[in-house]
């Protein structure tokens, strides 16, 4: 008995121990501490880790662990607690737990401390915090791991969620969609959205069947085009009964968000039936709470891809249930989100051929899928795009090649090329094991469904600056989500018949923690309150006629009046390579001087540079405002409104 002990005892104190020199090792390698100051702090922090680990599971493990009364009283809705010994043997695990998720969180606040941000303006959290947040997320995982393991599921809190799904399911997403619409239209609303996406797709929906052309903007390209030649998303004809109700940009977020929860009840059904039904409700919190979904409505710019999760679930989980037409109708569906999801149906249909379901489960989706991408990109996006090309797989690959049939040769012939991208610097690396951590911890690669998750994959990880909370990860989460369901039911097959453990609990509660514990990462509490500027962009938008044309930088269009006309700076550079120079024709420009130099070589940063350039010094604009970096001139080219007929 004294051997057990000693076991638990070094077990819980060695957890802890680690768990706080690592901590310590990080923040002192951050706040470049170095020399025996730093060895001292890692020391201490490695004993008080110990100490307060073993002191938490001492004093509280006799209180948390439980079981039920005899089969004589097994109606009795109390149960009892184990003798004190015996609690704190069994409580050793989960309480080594505890300090699983410092142990798992170390090497990324070291790439976080090294990687340059993907939105300078993004108000994240002092870094201070993530001591905090790692420490409640992981105060809450050794409750959770006390709690499912010590009381018999039929009492435990998931199985009484489980007794009725339905609500279960509408209350998690009723609150989900309250928290993600508020951050949503707030951070719109503040000012804080750096991209022009929202009054893109709002423009485009507001002139959906106009005589320009089907989903026309005057935002998009050099002078305006269809959304249609630069994706092939015909996914906006879907939303626009739903947006015709209310044109307003709130609504057209409300919709989007909704989209994005409504994905979790086709994700509980797909692990209800491998998993049962409290896993079922725990991967849907797992997946809404997960930072490459939570992070679109917190600090992304929306997408054609948040509509993405829903339908292609859907049809994964027809695909689980072998009905052939629905499974076919709802992934023709997420085809119109866009062209590259018919590489994803295409390679649907290639799990179908290595799981040997019937010839129509794999000829059709390679068939349709492969056909609707080659057509969308050879014939359909350059017809409809003022360039006459699809340029964006060329821009997503560049750094396998210049044009197509080079990047089919390096993938083929030199894949190592993608293993260098992958492992070039340190956001590649932070992104890596951010996915890791966040898809349950390598459990994917159990599953050979990741294979779907391919395009996604390269999409997010092969660009110069990946980032877990860019609008294109939804499409990951769209497609590894599957991929982890399956892998955890296989090793919970595996883990069942060897040691008749159960580990799908376990193992999703750890990566939900551990998703929670990151979210200092995407989570930007400054975007919810006005911009540092707000008053002057609202005053300066005051200032310009509401019948006027203008020049605004991106994140200031949500603001323009209906009758103005509007022009980005991300319009700048396609009117340069298209016409081969910059000429102002507006009325009024407004410039922002607060661009980052991580921005350099992006479309906004190269118009808000071409402008400035073409501006300075030049009489014919006249500066009328100059205050908290921003600038509104007047063109004097224009006759004043007095004078006008």
């Amino acid at each position: 008995m004294a051997d057990v002990k000693q076991k638990y005892y070094f077990l819980v104190t060695t957890a802890g121990a680690v768990s706080g020199a690592l901590t310590a090792l990080d923040l002192t390698t951050e706040n470049g501490s170095s020399g025996s100051s730093r060895i001292l702090w890692i020391l201490l922090s490695a004993v008080a880790g110990a100490m307060i680990l073993a002191g938490a599971w001492f004093l509280s493990s006799p209180f948390l662990t439980l079981r039920e009364r005899e089969a004589s009283e097994k109606n009795s809705p109390y149960d009892e607690a184990l003798p004190a010994a015996e609690a704190r043997n069994l409580a050793a695990w989960p309480f080594a737990f505890f300090a699983a998720l410092p142990l798992l969180f170390a090497p990324f606040i070291y790439y976080r401390g090294k990687r340059v941000a993907h939105l300078p303006d993004s108000n994240l959290l002092n870094p201070n915090w993530q001591i905090y947040i790692v420490l409640a997320a992981s105060a809450g995982l050794v409750f959770s791991m006390l709690a499912f393991r010590f009381v018999r599921l039929r009492k435990g809190p998931i199985n009484a969620a489980g007794k009725h799904p339905a609500v279960t399911l509408t209350f998690i997403i009723g609150v989900w969609l309250v928290l993600a619409c508020t951050m949503d239209i707030l951070k719109t609303h503040y000012l804080h959205e750096a991209g022009d996406n929202i009054p893109i797709f709002a423009d485009a929906l507001n002139h959906a069947f106009s005589e320009d052309g089907t989903l026309y903007s005057k935002l998009l390209q050099a002078n305006g085009s269809s959304l249609l030649g630069i994706h092939a998303s015909f996914i906006w004809y879907l939303v626009y009964p739903l947006y015709i109700v209310w044109p307003r940009y709130e609504w057209l977020l409300t919709i989007s968000n909704l989209a994005l929860a409504l994905a979790a009840i086709p994700l509980y059904l797909i692990t209800k039936q491998y998993l049962g039904r409290g896993a079922g409700l725990l991967i849907t919190l797992v997946y809404l709470f997960n930072r490459t979904i939570f992070s679109q409505p917190g600090i992304a710019d929306i997408t054609e891809e948040r509509f993405l999760p829903v339908l292609l679930l859907t049809a994964f989980y027809f695909w689980t249930r072998k009905k052939f037409w629905p499974f076919l109708g709802f992934a023709c569906l997420a085809l119109t989100v866009r062209e590259d999801m018919g590489i994803v149906l295409a390679l649907l249909g290639v799990y179908s051929l290595i799981a040997r379901r019937d010839w129509k489960w794999w000829l059709a989706p390679i068939v349709i899928g492969g056909g609707w991408f080659v057509v969308m990109v050879k014939w359909f996006i350059p017809s409809m795009n003022p360039f006459s090309e699809a340029t964006r797989p060329l821009i997503i690959y560049s750094s396998l090649g210049e044009n197509g049939s080079e990047i089919i040769k390096t993938l083929l012939f030199r894949p190592w090329r993608v293993i260098k991208v992958l492992f070039s610097d340190s956001a590649h690396l932070a992104s890596l094991y951010g996915l890791w951590q966040s898809f349950g911890f390598g459990v994917t690669f159990l599953s050979a469904s990741m294979i779907i998750a391919g395009p996604a994959l390269a999409e997010t990880l092969l660009i110069p600056q990946p980032s877990l909370s860019h609008f294109n990860v939804i499409a990951i989460a769209a497609a590894l989500f599957p991929s982890m369901i399956l892998g955890t039911a296989r090793l919970e097959a595996f883990t069942r018949k060897r040691w008749n453990q159960s580990v799908a609990i376990p193992l999703l509660l750890l990566t939900l923690f551990s998703t929670a514990a990151l979210s200092y990462t995407w989570f930007s509490p400054g975007k919810y309150e006005a911009r540092y500027n707000y008053d002057t962009a609202m005053a300066i938008m005051s200032a310009i006629p509401p019948d006027t044309s203008v020049i605004l930088p991106d994140y200031m269009i949500i603001k323009a009046q209906p009758g103005q006309d509007v022009r980005g700076y991300y319009q700048v550079p396609y009117e340069i390579s298209q016409d081969g120079s910059l000429t102002i024709e507006q009325e009024y420009v407004v410039v922002d001087e607060d661009i980052p130099e991580v921005w350099q070589g992006n479309r906004y940063y190269e118009g808000v540079m071409s402008v400035r350039d073409l501006i300075a010094g030049n009489p014919d604009f006249e500066l009328l405002v100059d205050q908290d970096d921003l600038r509104l001139f007047r063109n004097r080219a224009f006759p004043v409104r007095s004078d006008r007929n």
